[in-house]
């Protein structure tokens, strides 16, 4: 991979980070906090996937943010592009997990499948390129699924 590349890939890992931290933002307002606890392990796992920042410690500012928003009552609101880059980087993360990992990771990417589904419905996105990247996920699951069966057999 070339400089050049890695560098998008970071600065879209970066837009993912602070996207679900923003949405994690709206959860702890809600008191949704087993949403919140599982926004928080796929950002400890998205931040380690793709190494970005290493001195950079993403969960503890995930943490501190969601302690703020607590403590206000509210939480930084996200722009319709970040929202669109978040949920493109989550297909993204969720199809590099199916070609990396594989059978290991169907529980995870079936996760990024539920995430980006309860994006679509409480950030208010435009349904259909949501239901392409819920439809492409879920084929790849359904594929892995075959596979883990195949060998089961």
């Amino acid at each position: 991979m070339d400089e050049e590349s890695i560098r998008k890939d970071k600065n879209m890992a970066r837009a993912v980070l602070k996207g679900l931290t923003c949405y994690a933002g709206q959860l702890a307002c809600q008191g949704r906090e087993d949403e919140i606890r599982q926004i928080r392990r796929l950002v400890d796992a998205i931040s380690v996937y793709w190494g970005i920042d290493g001195k950079r410690d993403w969960t503890e500012e995930f943490d501190e943010k969601m302690r703020l928003a607590g403590q206000r009552g509210t939480s930084v609101s996200s722009t319709s592009i970040s929202r669109l880059r978040t949920v493109n980087g989550l297909f993204r993360y969720a199809k590099e997990m199916s070609i990396a990992q594989g059978i290991d990771e169907i529980d995870r990417i079936l996760e990024i499948h539920d995430i980006i589904q309860r994006l679509e419905k409480d950030w208010e996105m435009p349904s259909r390129e949501i239901d392409y990247y819920c439809d492409s996920i879920r084929k790849t699951a359904e594929q892995l699924q075959a596979v883990q069966h195949a060998m089961e057999m």
